[in-house]
Order: structure tokens, then sequence, then C-alpha cells
């Protein structure tokens, strides 16, 4: 798989949440997202859409961002 950026979409937004993104994971509850760097979070989304090197989680009704972000 190519690295991919990661975006949480909530709400109608979208928002980066990691680059070089390598290795996705669906988990209970959401999905881990892993990238070269050895960096990973835990999301509390669904797969959404895939195009242009471009992966889109979307958050469940209740989450309002990734777990770890910021």
């Amino acid at each position: 798989m190519c690295e991919q950026r990661v975006y949480l979409m909530n709400e109608g937004e979208e928002k980066l949440i990691m680059e070089a993104v390598d290795r996705m994971q669906v988990v209970a509850g959401g999905v881990r997202v892993m990238n070269l760097f050895g960096e990973e979070k835990t999301v509390d989304a669904r797969f959404h859409s895939w195009a242009n090197n471009k992966m889109v989680l979307k958050a469940f009704e209740t989450t309002k961002h990734a777990k770890g972000a910021g």
C-alpha cells in the first residue's frame, strides 16, 4: 500500500490526523492508523472513502476527535 494522508470527517469538516500512513487496522470501536515513523492513533470512526492517497474516516456520531490527536 502507498503512504496515505488520513483525515477525520466530523460534522462535515475534514481534519488531517496523520500523514505517511502505511497501515490501518479495524479495532473494537474504531480504526487504528500507523505511519512510517512508528506513530499510531486509534480513532473512534469508520472507513468512509479512499482516493488519490487520501483516506477519510467518518467519526461516529458521539465522537468529536481522534484519541491522542492534538
